[in-house]
């Protein structure tokens, strides 16, 4: 790809591109870390993103 193709999305990319939480429309991914996560588990949120799970992540880690 061009470089000008990448100035002109630079600045929306973390919400155009990454934001994987704010278009899990139907909850999907949600619903499969909820299924998933406990207290006694580990879990680390790795990727392409810049963390944005980890607060669900966290929520559900701390009952």
């Amino acid at each position: 790809m061009k470089r000008n193709y990448w100035e002109k999305i630079a600045p929306a990319y973390d919400d155009e591109i990454f934001d994987v939480l704010h278009n899990d429309k139907k909850a999907l991914i949600r619903s499969e870390i909820e299924k998933l996560a406990s207290p006694e588990k580990t879990v680390i949120d790795i990727g392409c993103a810049i963390g944005k799970w980890l607060p669900v992540l966290s929520l559900l880690l701390k009952k």
